[in-house]
């Protein structure tokens, strides 16, 4: 197990600093005066000389590990340095591959920021000076590790590193921090069952448990028993993403005692414009930076309590700790798309709260200085929300395990402490960003403490919204309150009620900060009308209740039997849903092929691509039986194989990873990230024919998948194969957009008498012209066709040239319900029902975000489509139309829309007249025509995304 802590010198010190202990005492001794409130005259600390010759500060900390890939890294010299010496700063892989970026130097010239484009997740780094950048020093002067993001680690499921661990003393006080070597299921570890700290009588310890991606948190409600000794366990029981069982660990924790202890108030508040000694800019920033939403800049505010050791006890190291519930406040952020274009959305105040005691330790600074500056680590969990309620549906946090370094210094009667560090959040549960935290904490001459937050927890939004009636089975629920919620009795407060049955439902609890994830045991039943009750005995984690009760009431829709209509891929990532034909890939080349079923001419794909850090995904019109989802552990087996082939499209072998089934969807996460240049295959096996066998992948109702249905509509058929290579990761931000809500649920492409009709979902088409044997042509029964599917985006960044940000839309299709229309040719009634009626999507299009002029923001596209009906017949085939690989172009336009629940869309219509021109011809009669229309405003798609903070919450089979 490695040490977390960054230790702040080079490896050729640590024996160095036993022997300067004796001159480290003393600034130590002078900081605890001052936290106890002694006169001190601000005798410098201590002057140390045999460090790293003229460097006073470095960021990341050394041997630092969990660092956030977008970190900057900063230098801070004791000398000023020049422009041409920058070039002698590099930053090396362990592996010697050099990270490519830009060196700038602060006003003062002694602090280096070098920017760069991201660092490899789970690589090792040094900092390397050369070029006397630092006077007569010339080598590595820092290492560390960026944060893992492999779905499996090499060595196992395993504890990686653990605060306090031998270089940090654990105090009466301390919080327990573990970092794991792979993502946790949060809902895996469980205090005192799977995670135990017990005490010496063998009693769980009362606490708070946060467990958040590869972190677990332990906070104690009460100081723990100085001298006592505590077991930390955790089981086999807790499990990772990948499915694979933590290695057992366990340890002995024995508290120091940490009284009697110093009391001091911290406030957070600068001067304006006042620059940071550690990085040259402003003081107490937040800088948080994301391709979806640009720069922002928070300025984080208040006052926190900090408690500190006996530095007679703690000579070496002196400990601190700021306890959980503490906060900061920063003033309403407006919400800009790229950073530019307004949303029409504003956070209100936004407030960070601890979540768990934070612990800091002021130390020796390794580095050569003169300055009479200790050294300061600081370790935290935070949550993070936002007054105003939507705003806070879409970007609350529960971060956890963020590491602070910097110094602390004496200046008369006050200690300044000034320290950096970097926070990875999620956005919108579709993009990651990074907020660089620069932060100045000093200690005011005056007393009050500022009160915590007395506002009353309230439900700012919920998915499903209240009333919905469209809900899928396969989904988890999230509940978002106002303020982070306490973990203690927390179902006891929560009743989950089928109205239907008049029976509860058995429900799981996960709580992450102000978000509440409720997942049901078993699937909720289709046609059932449920209750969720949020009582007002809630507490939040300041002891405040809701001032009353909330209830949310949904509905899963009626799911009829699909009438031996089989299942579609409804999107594919990396491809297209369809079979392919008229491809090289399996000969060496890099032609995909085009659609079976679809014309000679149509358009042709490319060999895909793939991002190394983005995951396979496949969304169906219906539910599977998850028995028939196997993934393949060979060449040639399992209904869903993903593999490594050579360049005749050979199998070499499978790619490990982890899949995930849900209700209609699969996600692959493939173990290690995809390798550039390396050729793969989804393979999706139906069987030959419409008899759901032994390996196919089918349905619920025992129908296999239809891998083509330009074909017509019958399960089975050739081989589903969608290739493409790995390239390298991406920054830019790509999620599914559901066309929903949907009227077709059971997707047999028709209206059943009991299926909700959205109009907000549709296309009207009209009948304008007809021309030859057509002498009349008219709309009857269903005048809408409804529309089911979804789009793959994926967004770019910021284009300042032309005010807009750029969206690429991946080639899917979209499924149209049948339309039945009363043709007149010459003096023959024609019944025509079109059966379904498929819209895909020609190749890779651009649509645009751009301000829409009115304070907030709309999307804009134009679409080539090919329109087929690949199942319609007339008079049992005796007439006939053209509607196959019918080229039409749509102009779309709609606003960007964000709603309560969590979730985001466009909202579009078609910005002008869509003429459909049909042909129809007679056999042995002759031929004629027909000009559908769909006029301005009356294809009407919404496409809205999954909830930001349910994506991995869904159910799985």
């Amino acid at each position: 197990m490695h040490s977390q802590y960054p230790q702040l010198y080079g490896s050729r010190d640590v024996y160095a600093m036993k022997n300067r202990r004796r001159t480290m005492r003393k600034g130590i001794l002078v900081l605890a005066l001052l936290a106890l409130g002694c006169n001190n005259q601000g005798q410098d600390i201590y002057t140390m000389h045999d460090g790293v010759s003229g460097v006073e500060f470095v960021f990341p900390g050394n041997r630092q590990l969990d660092v956030p890939v977008g970190s900057p890294i900063y230098v801070s010299l004791v000398s000023p340095t020049n422009e041409q010496a920058l070039d002698g700063l590099e930053i090396r892989s362990h592996a010697g591959e050099l990270l490519p970026g830009t060196a700038t130097l602060s006003e003062n010239k002694r602090i280096i920021r070098f920017e760069h484009d991201g660092m490899k997740p789970g690589t090792g780094y040094t900092i390397y000076l050369n070029n006397g950048i630092a006077q007569e020093y010339t080598g590595p002067i820092a290492s560390f590790q960026t944060r893992r993001s492999d779905l499996v680690a090499e060595g196992g499921f395993k504890v990686e590193s653990m605060v306090p661990d031998p270089m940090l003393p654990f105090l009466d006080f301390s919080t327990v921090r573990i970092l794991l070597t792979e993502e946790v299921l949060g809902d895996t570890a469980i205090t005192g069952n799977s995670f135990q700290l017990r005490g010496p009588d063998g009693a769980q310890v009362p606490g708070r448990l946060l467990v958040h991606g590869r972190h677990i948190t332990f906070d104690p409600d009460v100081d723990l028993v100085p001298d006592a000794r505590y077991t930390l366990r955790l089981t086999a029981d807790i499990q990772s993403r990948s499915g694979s069982d933590l290695n057992a660990f366990e340890t002995t924790l024995v508290p120091q005692p940490s009284s009697p202890r110093g009391q001091i108030k911290v406030n957070l508040a600068s001067t304006p414009d006042e620059q940071s000694i550690l990085t040259g800019n402003n003081t107490n920033r937040l800088n948080m930076q994301s391709a979806l939403l640009g720069k922002s800049v928070l300025n984080p505010a208040g006052e926190m309590k900090a408690e500190v050791a006996d530095a007679q006890k703690h000579q070496d190291i002196l400990p601190m700790v700021v306890r959980r519930d503490s906060q900061l406040h920063s003033q309403s952020l407006e919400i800009r798309l790229g950073g530019e274009i307004p949303s029409g959305l504003e956070t209100g105040d936004i407030q960070i709260t601890m979540a768990s005691d934070m612990n800091g330790y002021i130390l020796a600074n390794p580095f050569d200085q003169e300055s009479g500056k200790a050294a300061v680590y600081l370790v935290m969990d935070v949550y993070m929300n936002c007054e105003n309620g939507l705003p806070n549906v879409l970007m609350n946090q529960q971060i956890q395990q963020v590491q602070a370094v910097g110094t602390v210094e004496v200046k008369g009667n006050s200690m300044i402490l000034n320290v950096i560090g970097t926070l990875e959040l999620g956005l919108m549960g579709i993009d990651s960003g990074t907020i660089e935290m620069v932060l100045q904490m000093g200690t005011p001459e005056d007393g009050s403490m500022t009160g915590q937050n007395p506002d009353p927890p309230e439900l700012t939004g919920s998915y499903p919204q209240d009333n919905s009636t469209s809900f899928h089975r396969g989904e988890g629920l999230v509940l978002t309150f106002s303020q982070p919620l306490s973990q203690k009795n927390l179902k006891d407060h929560i009743s989950f009620y089928d109205r239907t049955d008049a029976s509860y439902v058995d429900f799981q609890a996960e709580l992450k900060g102000s978000s509440l994830f409720l997942k049901p045991d078993h699937l909720l039943k289709y046609g059932h009308d449920y209750r969720v009750t949020v009582q007002s005995t809630l507490e939040d984690s300041q002891g405040n209740h809701p001032v009353a009760s909330s209830e949310i009431d949904f509905q899963v829709p009626e799911y009829n039997d699909s009438g031996s209509f089989p299942p579609r891929i409804t999107a594919m990532y990396p491809g297209t849903q369809c079979s392919l034909v008229g491809g090289d890939f399996l000969s060496g080349g890099n032609v995909a092929g085009r659609c079976a079923g679809g014309k000679g001419s149509d358009d042709v794909f490319s060999v895909f691509t793939l991002p190394a850090n983005r995951n396979v995904e496949i969304y169906f019109s219906q539910p599977l039986d998850p028995a028939t989802i196997t993934l393949g552990s060979s060449c040639n087996s399992g209904s869903v194989r993903i593999v490594r082939v050579d360049a005749s499209g050979n199998c070499l072998s499978p790619v490990p990873g982890k899949l995930e089934k849900k209700d209609r969807k699969l996600v692959f996460v493939p173990e290690h990230p995809w390798v550039v240049g390396q050729r793969y295959h989804v393979q999706l096996v139906s069987g030959s024919n419409d008899e759901c066998q032994t390996g196919d992948i089918c349905n619920t109702e025992g129908i296999p998948l239809d891998p083509d249905p330009l074909n017509g509509a019958q399960g089975g058929g050739p081989d589903f194969i969608m290739p493409f290579d790995g390239v390298a990761a991406t920054t830019q931000p790509m999620t599914p957009l559901h066309a929903v809500p949907a009227t077709d649920f059971n997707g047999n492409s028709h209206v059943q008498s009991d299926e909700v009709r959205y109009d907000q979902n549709r296309v009207r088409l009209k009948p304008t012209d007809h021309s030859g044997i057509v002498s009349d042509v008219s709309i009857s029964g269903e005048d809408r066709m409804f529309l089911n599917g979804l789009v793959m985006i994926s967004i770019g960044n910021y284009d300042a040239t032309h005010n807009r940000i750029p969206v690429t839309v991946h080639p899917q299709q979209l499924f149209g319900t049948s339309q039945t229309m009363d043709v007149l040719a010459l003096i023959l009634p024609l019944e025509i029902d079109t059966e379904t009626m498929i819209m895909r999507y020609r190749g890779v299009n651009t649509g645009y975000i751009t301000p829409d002029g009115h304070g907030g923001a709309e999307f804009t596209i134009e679409l080539p489509l090919y329109l087929d009906a690949p199942d319609m017949e007339i008079l049992g085939g005796t007439a006939d139309t053209d509607l196959h690989s019918k080229e039409i172009n749509m102009e779309l336009n709609g606003p960007v829309v964000f709603y309560p629940d969590g979730r985001w869309g466009v909202e579009l219509e078609n910005t002008s007249d869509i003429d459909i021109d049909v042909g129809v011809s007679l056999l042995s009669i002759g031929a004629g025509g027909m000009t559908l229309t769909i006029e301005k405003g009356e294809l009407k798609l919404p496409l809205i995304s999954e909830p930001g903070k349910k994506i991995l919450h869904d159910l799985r089979l």
